[in-house]
């Protein structure tokens, strides 16, 4: 698949914290740039679904893990208490 030419540039600042924070976030995710990292970062936040909503893939994640912790509650208080129920 070829690559798309990239020919317009975003700059921002940050402050020298936030800048670590970045470059740790990049050096864990074995990132070969600060730059590749930051771009794809910024793309994943900006991808919507249907509706319009953002961090989707997030949320999904999110409510997932819930779920099994509602279960692996339910289970520990059925041997507990299993006549509790």
């Amino acid at each position: 698949m070829p690559r798309s030419r990239k020919n317009r540039t975003v700059v921002f600042r940050l402050t020298q914290a936030e800048y670590d924070r970045v470059r740790l976030a990049c050096d864990a995710a074995g990132a070969r740039t600060l730059s590749e990292y930051t771009r794809s970062e910024l793309l994943d936040g900006c991808e919507t679904d249907s509706q319009g909503s953002t961090n989707l893939k997030r949320f999904h994640a999110i409510d997932e893990k819930l779920e099994e912790l509602k279960g692996m509650v339910k289970r520990i208080s059925e041997r507990v208490a299993p006549d509790a129920q």
